[in-house]
């Protein structure tokens, strides 16, 4: 998944419509926003699996890079362990819950 904002607004701007399709986001690059994607993959493990998420993160120009750089470094700091924290606890809680049916 995939968003064009500005992140380090009060009240993050969202990008333009046109970046909610793939096509879009890809060739999206108006000077001043964040491109930020996340990706889940799951492997198979004995007894269980792995889960790996990674955020990636691109500028579209360098004054937006250094508006983003404090709003990141906060983020890493604090906000992002936990984050992963509790979405990997929601992934543990769905797939330990007993089947229907």
């Amino acid at each position: 998944m995939g968003q064009v904002a500005k992140f380090w607004q009060p009240r993050p701007a969202k990008g333009p419509d046109s970046t909610s399709s793939m096509p879009g986001f890809a060739e999206f690059a108006e000077p001043g926003w964040a491109k930020a994607a996340m990706s889940f993959q799951v492997t198979a493990a004995d007894g269980g699996a792995f889960v790996v998420a990674e955020t990636r993160v691109h500028t579209t120009d360098s004054g937006a890079r250094r508006r983003f750089a404090p709003y990141w470094l906060l983020i890493r700091i604090g906000g992002a362990g936990f984050i992963r924290l509790e979405m990997l606890r929601a992934v543990a809680r769905r797939a330990e819950r007993p089947e229907k049916g």
